[in-house]
């Protein structure tokens, strides 16, 4: 009998993330590590919901559910960016800073045409 790859994959998943989970209880993990880790999941779980939500309606009722949830993600990981930058945890010489501005400036440009013309 053979196990579909991406079921075992998600058991597989599902064993590290308790482990992970065990061993944030007994260490001392940052604090933004443990938050960015937390949007990562919370992402996974609600791309997860939009599916299982979806499930039996067509497929772009299912892309539209996605895009959302990527949307309010987006808006999640600006505002802890912003926080980072309050709160000094950002220095000005990472080198990340450049393709993270030039995409935000980018999808601004985008996002302002789209509510303009709806295109």
């Amino acid at each position: 009998m053979r196990v579909d790859p991406l079921l075992e994959r998600i058991h597989r998943l599902k064993l590290e993330l308790e482990e992970i989970e065990r061993g944030l209880a007994e260490t001392n993990v940052p604090l933004p590590v443990v938050e960015d880790f937390k949007s990562a999941i919370d992402q996974i779980r609600l791309t997860l919901w939009g599916i299982l939500q979806s499930a039996g309606t067509d497929a772009r009722h299912l892309a539209s559910a996605i895009v959302s949830f990527r949307m309010r993600r987006a808006g999640e990981i600006c505002r802890q960016i912003v926080s980072d930058i309050d709160a000094r945890h950002i220095p000005v010489e990472l080198p990340e800073l450049t393709g993270l501005s030039n995409a935000l400036y980018y999808t601004s440009q985008r996002i302002e045409q789209l509510r303009k013309t709806g295109m």
